[in-house]
């Protein structure tokens, strides 16, 4: 086909043919097409690349992703009746989670570190608190997580949790890694990971608050059985408690340490 007869084929040709050489040449490179032939041949191809879209396949479009609205008020702190709420979850679904995210934005390294992470975490028992609340056909779940290297930084997480698969829908973290609705920092992993041996096994891998350990402070750190030891004998701080108990009690000079703690712990 000469030029002449090219160029009337179509409209879109004038422009082509206005081009020179090395301008059609600097197209088809940045095309990465090849840019061997005549003139004719070239705008030939800009024109097959043209009709084919440069050959590429069609763009993925990954939708915006929705805003969640979480549940205010109604949660419960996590209890082992709360195992019924929901179904059992696997480290393949939560792997699957991930890897779901790692479609949207392919940051492979982080997501497998955070995993590792977020099992270090969660054998360090670093989940300070948990609460569930059911509703409808999912389970949302809202508490704090530790942060890994500073002991006063924590983290509040929120999370969302299909009842009869026990999949994971949506995630939260305050942290700089956790944020969107499909989170996967390292607080969220060890959550989920919380939540698999919570399902399997009904431990709840949570670390006590101060006021939920038995109270020990009122009690000796040891229990003196030997015989009974005047005050003169005590050492300094044992003989000041000891006049200070026969002073309010009228009590003798003989008295037992044993009776001395009893009498202060109660």
């Amino acid at each position: 086909m000469d030029a002449p007869t090219l160029q009337s084929n179509s409209a879109g040709n004038s422009r082509y043919w206005k081009w020179t050489v090395p301008k059609l040449k600097n197209e088809l490179v940045v095309r990465g097409a090849v840019t061997t032939g005549r003139k004719a041949d070239l705008i030939d191809r800009l024109l097959a690349y043209d009709r084919n879209h440069n050959f590429q396949p069609p763009p993925t479009i990954i939708p915006d992703p929705l805003a969640v609205q979480w549940p205010v008020n109604g949660y419960k702190q996590l209890i082992p009746d709360h195992r019924q709420a929901f179904s059992s979850i696997s480290k393949e679904q939560i792997e699957g989670y991930f890897l779901y995210r790692l479609a949207g934005d392919r940051q492979v390294n982080g997501d497998i570190k955070a995993l590792e992470k977020g099992k270090s975490m969660f054998d360090g028992r670093k989940i300070l608190a948990c609460s569930l609340l059911s509703q409808d056909d999912d389970v949302y779940l809202s508490g704090i997580v530790g942060a890994a290297m500073k002991k006063q930084v924590c983290y509040n997480f929120r999370l969302k949790i299909e009842k009869l698969s026990g999949n994971p829908v949506n995630s939260h973290c305050e942290c700089p890694a956790g944020k969107g609705p499909n989170a996967t920092c390292k607080h969220i992993a060890a959550v989920l990971l919380m939540l698999e041996s919570f399902s399997q096994t009904g431990e709840i891998h949570v670390k006590n608050s101060c006021t939920q350990d038995l109270q020990t402070f009122h009690k000796p750190r040891s229990r003196y059985n030997g015989a009974p030891v005047t005050i003169e004998h005590l050492p300094m701080k044992r003989k000041q408690v000891g006049m200070l108990v026969m002073r309010i009690l009228g009590q003798r000079s003989f008295v037992k340490w044993r009776d001395i703690l009893t009498w202060l712990g109660t």
